[in-house]
């Protein structure tokens, strides 16, 4: 019996999200530990919303300023995933209103490209007090 070592099968995970990303767009990702993993290949979707609110709040900052505007605005969806710019793939996370089809994103422009998973009550609590 032959055993796949752990970091082998997040290797092969991990070139599938790869794959997924780029078949979208740009030429490159910033690579970093994606704890979302299987969330995002089972349930990431690509969001091409209506409109994109703009915040303009603390920069490289994206997941507390989603907790903190979640908290207060629990209505609003969290997204976990990835955003395109420049044809570079980005971590990121925003804020989806559903019944606008609107991404509230917390941080400067749009980006070009989301890519991720809306997480469920529990797990937005979750986040929330992970990130908050």
């Amino acid at each position: 019996m032959k055993y796949i070592k752990l970091y082998e099968l997040f290797e092969t995970i991990g070139d599938e999200l790869k794959t997924k990303l780029l078949s979208i767009g740009g030429n490159s990702i910033k690579e970093t530990y994606e704890e979302d993993l299987y969330k995002l290949l089972n349930r990431g979707k690509l969001f091409q919303p209506d409109d994109i609110e703009c915040l303009g709040m603390e920069q490289s900052r994206c997941h507390q300023n989603s907790a903190h505007i979640w908290k207060k605005a629990d209505h609003l969806n969290i997204v976990s995933g990835w955003a395109l710019n420049k044809n570079i793939w980005y971590q990121h996370t925003w804020l989806y209103r559903p019944e606008s089809n609107e991404i509230i994103e917390t941080v400067g422009n749009p980006y070009e490209e989301y890519f991720g998973f809306i997480l469920n009550k529990e797990e937005s609590i979750k986040f929330y007090w992970d990130n908050n």
